[in-house]
């Protein structure tokens, strides 16, 4: 018989989450729509926001 060992802490699998904070943001009809034609080809949504939501903490805290 082959003995089997389960070890008591499961392995880590797939990847580190790069984003780890979510938030659900209402906006004003047509918003996403003027995103979505801002977009390059190929660039994503959320990186769009992540990038302006970047850019203007970074401008705030210049500010201080």
């Amino acid at each position: 018989m082959t003995e089997i060992i389960a070890d008591a802490k499961p392995a880590n699998v797939g990847r580190k989450k790069q984003w780890t904070e979510r938030i659900t943001l209402p906006m004003a009809d047509g918003t996403t729509a003027r995103i979505d034609a801002a977009l390059t080809d190929g660039e994503v949504r959320l990186d769009l926001i992540r990038k302006a939501i970047e850019a203007e903490l970074r401008r705030r805290e210049r500010g201080k």
